[in-house]
């Protein structure tokens, strides 16, 4: 590109080998983002994007032809979420991945799918005021319906504490009291100064 701005050409030497894998870039939504990856192999790679300039799906060169790799989908109904399909493409179930968010771009949750036809769920996650996270509980299981329906988890599983300097460090992690354990784990960080760790 003629502002230098975007990496279109990656070279890597390994002895007497070079590998060059190149990349054509696109504006169509003014983002300038990658279209077109092709390996040293000659293989490519492709990427589509929404108006907004996100992802929406990538697919890529087969020898059975051009295959789609996975989709994305992002829904702007309250919670915020994002929706990743990765394609098996073997008759096997897809692997599904929903991320809800709050309104300042925070994890509310995240739902997988897993084997057997279950899905799991990251345990709830606490804020502070300033963002940081203060509480988060340990993942579980989840029902199908939660993939694509937000649902209000308030209970909290096992959940691990986290306590912060002036400037915003982890000092204190306060891990799931064990089975059998009469106190909790607790990991001290000691830094430097404010600009060493």
């Amino acid at each position: 590109n003629e502002l230098q701005q975007f990496v279109t050409q990656e070279t890597k030497w390994g002895g007497s080998i070079t590998l060059t894998t190149t990349h054509q870039i696109g504006y169509g939504s003014a983002f300038g983002v990658p279209t077109t990856t092709t390996d040293p192999n000659g293989n490519k790679s492709y990427f589509e994007y929404d108006n907004f300039g996100r992802l929406i799906r990538t697919s890529s060169d087969t020898d059975g032809g051009t295959q789609v790799l996975a989709t994305y989908g992002y829904d702007s109904g309250f919670p915020l979420s994002a929706k990743t399909t990765f394609v098996t493409g073997t008759g096997d179930p897809d692997f599904v991945s929903r991320t809800y968010t709050d309104g300042m771009g925070r994890n509310i949750y995240t739902v997988k799918s897993a084997s057997n036809g279950n899905f799991a769920i990251t345990g709830r996650v606490v804020y502070d005021g300033t963002g940081k996270v203060v509480r988060k509980g340990q993942s579980s299981w989840a029902s199908s319906g939660e993939i694509d329906r937000f649902v209000l988890h308030l209970e909290e599983k096992n959940p691990t504490s986290f306590e912060y300097d002036p400037i915003g460090r982890i000092k204190k992690t306060i891990l799931p009291l064990a089975v059998g354990e009469t106190s909790p784990v607790v990991v001290t960080t000691a830094y430097n100064s404010a600009f060493e760790t």
